[in-house]
Order: C-alpha cells, then sequence, then structure tokens
C-alpha cells in the first residue's frame, strides 16, 4: 500500500484595496487607477517595513529592561 503525501495549502495573505470613486470619463480614470495602485503597493511595503522595524526594536528594549544590566549590554546593538 502506497502512502498519500497529504498536500499543505499555503495561505495567503489578503490585502485590504481602498475603493476609489471612479470618473466619469473612463480613460482618465483608468490611468489614474493605475497609478493608484502601484503607489498602494508602495506604500503599503514601506508601512510594512517600519512596523517589522518599529516591533524589532520594541521586542530589543523590552529584552535588554528585563535581563540583568551586565548581560543586557550584549543584546542592545539590535
Amino acid at each position: 500500500k502506497k502512502k498519500k503525501k497529504k498536500k499543505k495549502k499555503k495561505k495567503k495573505k489578503k490585502k485590504k484595496k481602498k475603493k476609489k470613486k471612479k470618473i466619469d470619463t473612463p480613460e482618465s480614470g483608468e490611468e489614474e487607477q493605475s497609478e493608484a495602485s502601484t503607489y498602494e503597493k508602495y506604500a503599503m511595503t514601506i508601512l510594512f517595513y517600519y512596523l517589522f522595524l518599529f516591533l524589532l526594536s520594541t521586542d530589543c528594549h523590552l529584552y535588554v529592561r528585563s535581563e540583568m544590566h551586565q548581560r543586557a549590554w550584549r543584546y542592545t546593538s539590535c
């Protein structure tokens, strides 16, 4: 009997997109939307990056405070 391998499903993170009102003329609306989408992607990535850094820095500071002063001096270089 052959063992069946279970396939693991990868969970995709959904990004919330802000709905923008379309302008009456379809051409100008499409152009603005395409530009906005690229800018939104950049903004989201930058925001996530800064949040990640902020969380890392806060964790390090908490760790430094919790540890003994001599030991903590080593971990300050986060």
